[in-house]
């Protein structure tokens, strides 16, 4: 994996941009980009995504005045199955992380879009999915009204604290009586675990509602990551789970910084309640999965620093 700590910490979204066309050598770097995405190593429970770059004169998505004058559009498919939503999130910005670092800007688009001509430009078999899409391009000296008005209306480059995100607790007797009421430290991170989750938390996200919790037991190289669902919001596109998605993006940002910071890890999955196999439950996972649901979140996967 690329290191894209840099990318994370400078890009931003853009929806105005500056309407000319990739050159032929951005679209060479941005193909082999691609082929090298679908190539990286992710965690073995998620499902392989296509990418497709769809750009020219026709390359036009049904936005409705939200994206104006993208060169182009980053379209995923993938198969309509556990952990599909989250793969997409993974793969998706692993992609648009490397255009940043190529001089491309882009924006992430989950609900306003023609998906019949996204089908279309991915030729998305019947049991595929195409939940997202993103726009590419250069940005444009002057922003237009719509993209400031979603923009300020979403606060989109305001993020939650990390003491919103992150919660360090002390371990517990499994199955103790206290499970789910552990203790919540300060967030005190020493080097590279404060850069490492700083860029999660700078991570985009749908409406930028930032719907990842991570949990760490007593200092443990374990990180169990839960959604803090908004359940009207995450299932009002049917198939898609725009939530889900953002949990494939924060588990990417912290992998490419793990990565970066020279610390590798293995994933887990956690998600139960999808047809997905759970990881093997030990003492310090089980304290920080009850600390977890006890406060509603849904556990997604945990990763785990190899030693």
């Amino acid at each position: 994996m690329m290191n894209l700590v840099s990318a994370m910490e400078t890009r931003v979204s853009t929806r105005t941009f500056d309407g000319k066309p990739l050159s032929s050598e951005e679209q060479a770097a941005l193909e082999n980009l691609l082929q090298d995405v679908e190539r990286a190593e992710k965690p073995d429970f998620l499902q392989p995504v296509r990418l497709t770059l769809h750009t020219g004169p026709g390359a036009k998505m049904g936005t409705f005045g939200l994206i104006t004058s993208a060169a182009g559009f980053l379209v995923p498919a993938v198969r309509n199955a556990p952990f599909a939503m989250e793969s997409v999130g993974y793969s998706l910005e692993l992609a648009i992380l490397g255009a940043a670092s190529l001089g491309i800007g882009s924006c992430w688009i989950g609900g306003v879009f023609s998906r019949a001509r996204a089908n279309e430009a991915a030729r998305a078999g019947k049991d595929e999915l195409v939940p997202v899409i993103a726009a590419l391009g250069h940005p444009a000296s002057q922003r237009s009204l719509a993209d400031r008005i979603v923009t300020g209306a979403a606060q989109s480059r305001v993020r939650k604290p990390l003491s919103e995100i992150f919660f360090p607790i002390a371990a517990q007797p499994h199955g103790g009586a206290d499970a789910g009421k552990e203790a919540v430290s300060a967030v005190q991170l020493s080097a590279p675990w404060d850069t490492i989750l700083e860029m999660v938390r700078i991570a985009p996200s749908a409406s930028n509602k930032q719907p990842w919790r991570i949990v760490q037991v007593s200092e443990t190289p374990q990180f169990v990551f839960f959604m803090e669902e908004n359940y009207r919001y995450n299932n009002s596109l049917g198939d898609v789970h725009l939530q889900n998605i953002d949990m494939g993006i924060a588990m990417c940002h912290f992998d490419a910084a793990a990565e970066a910071c020279g610390l590798a890890g293995t994933w887990q999955p956690l998600a139960e309640n999808r047809g997905a196999g759970s990881s093997a439950e030990d003492e310090k996972t089980s304290t920080a999965l009850a600390f977890g649901r006890s406060r509603g979140w849904k556990p997604i996967a945990v990763w785990q620093q190899k030693r």
